[in-house]
């Protein structure tokens, strides 16, 4: 449901949760809100929670620009997300909601991705009059952006600095007697050594988990070679390899998005122009005084 900042199998930690309920327990009865590029829409579903709880009767809108669809059985059992309305492939610069449709917009690690010039107007275009707004943005100091660099240092290790894949490949193929590429045990020594120097890396790594995760998903793939054949296995270490692109493609996104202190408080001002309220802007932190984001809300 979520994928920054979450602990213990949570979709975000309590501090962040705590915020959200309390300002969906401010809102009124008649509440008509929208989850900006929501993902599956954890923030949606804390609105969802707030409206059972507090019998209220909250609409709930949630929109992405990805293809984004709840799993079918949370659709079947879970009563927040039935409540719902999910509109994916939608972009937070051309919604294609009616003019003052809601009350309530927020989003979380949302609007910084979007073209901020496009998207304010079309926001307050959506927004009936007085509507509250409440916005959680990365922060380029934040702890979040801080492990995005590492992992990203991490990944370029694994593909650049040793080649996991391309050996990996380089064993299947010499495993194929029909290609005939190469001596199998000088491939299986070479991904061997590879794996120990990835390991030695993972040991004084602060997150140490994508090295052994990777490793285990090409060594399980791999161990399967006898009965997939080569034309699968190739393809599976072929996806392991574009998931890791793809997550890196998602931190090179989140660390470009993410704001310092300055250029919060210049959104902060062109949002206040837009709407024409006074907002305030706050840093998001954890008890230990760890920085999570920064806040624009409405006053």
């Amino acid at each position: 449901m979520a994928s920054c900042g979450g602990e213990q199998g949570q979709n975000y930690q309590p501090f962040i949760v705590a915020g959200w309920r309390k300002f969906f327990s401010l809102q009124p009865e008649d509440t008509c809100l929208v989850d900006v590029c929501s993902g599956n829409g954890a923030i949606a579903c804390i609105a969802a929670e707030i409206s059972i709880e507090a019998k209220l009767a909250f609409q709930i809108h949630a929109f992405d620009a990805a293809n984004i669809a709840p799993p079918r059985l949370y659709l079947e059992k879970d009563t927040q997300v039935q409540r719902i309305h999910y509109r994916p492939q939608v972009t937070a610069e051309s919604t294609h909601y009616p003019d003052r449709k809601f009350n309530v917009i927020v989003g979380q690690y949302a609007i910084e991705y979007t073209q901020l010039d496009k998207t304010l107007p079309e926001l307050k275009r959506i927004s009936k009059p007085n509507c509250s707004l409440r916005f959680i943005l990365h922060a380029q100091e934040s702890i979040v952006v801080a492990s995005a660099h590492r992992q990203l240092n991490d990944i370029r290790y694994i593909k650049e600095t040793e080649p996991l894949f391309s050996t990996a490949i380089h064993v299947v193929l010499a495993h194929d007697r029909r290609n005939g590429t190469g001596n199998p045990e000088s491939g299986n020594a070479k991904l061997q050594q590879v794996i120990r120097n990835i390991g030695k890396a993972a040991s004084g790594a602060a997150e140490p988990e994508m090295y052994h995760y990777t490793c285990g998903m090409v060594l399980d793939t791999l161990h399967n070679l006898p009965q997939q054949g080569t034309a699968l296995t190739l393809g599976k270490i072929q996806e392991i390899e574009k998931s890791l692109d793809a997550h890196s493609s998602r931190l090179a996104a989140m660390t470009h998005a993410a704001k310092n202190a300055d250029q919060i408080q210049e959104l902060k001002t062109k949002m206040e122009a837009v709407w024409s309220c006074p907002l305030k802007t706050e840093p998001l932190k954890r008890r230990d005084g760890a920085l999570f984001g920064w806040i624009i809300q409405s006053i």
